[in-house]
């Protein structure tokens, strides 16, 4: 299974909760069958670039906010990206953030 249809099921089930949909209602407004909702937050099916647009004019949002999917990246790969942007700031950066984070982990 590929990273981006499994990002992209993952962000679809989280588009359709927030708007309060359930796969049932969802797939009645898209003109589709239950199970295809299903198929495609499990990522086993990947939709067509027309399905890609009706998804988004029933959730409300631009068709690229379907692929953002970014906050879903695991502990380790936010721990390596903090690390990364750490590196390149400036000391007195690194001193706030690092009472921020002190904040934040107690």
């Amino acid at each position: 299974m590929d990273r981006v249809e499994k990002g992209f099921g993952t962000r679809l089930k989280e588009l359709r909760k927030k708007n309060g949909l359930s796969q049932s209602e969802f797939a009645e407004k898209l003109g589709v069958d239950e199970k295809y909702i299903s198929r495609l937050e499990t990522a086993t099916s990947t939709p067509s670039f027309a399905m890609i647009i009706k998804i988004s004019n029933v959730l409300r949002v631009e068709p690229y906010v379907l692929f953002k999917f970014d906050h879903m990246k695991s502990k380790m790969e936010l721990i390596e990206i903090i690390i990364e942007k750490l590196n390149k700031a400036a000391e007195s950066d690194v001193q706030l953030i690092y009472k921020m984070v002190e904040c934040v982990a107690d």
